[in-house]
């Protein structure tokens, strides 16, 4: 998983735009969570740092901090209501 500490990125699926990335976001949540392949592509808009959040922290962050594990699920469920309404209108949010 990475956090963007700087800059600006976008999500792609299918070369369609999902979502915008600002500071302090992450992004490949799900690969640790599912240990498959991505499912999206990210792309700097600006110049971006990010910063490597491993499994072992992940796995040490979800077990120590129940805060962190939630706010990974609602980002995970907002992202899935965004990909259902765009399959519904053809329009990111």
């Amino acid at each position: 998983m990475y956090v963007l500490t700087a800059g600006e990125a976008r999500i792609l699926v299918g070369g369609q735009e999902m979502e915008r990335l600002h500071t302090g976001q992450v992004v490949g949540e799900m690969s640790l969570i599912s240990h498959e392949p991505h499912s999206a592509t990210v792309e700097a808009i600006t110049n971006c740092e990010f910063a490597c959040v491993d499994e072992k922290r992940f796995n040490f962050l979800v077990r120590e901090t129940p805060g962190f594990a939630l706010e990974i699920m609602r980002i995970m469920a907002q992202r899935l209501r965004n990909a259902d309404q765009m399959l519904k209108d053809g329009q990111p949010h």
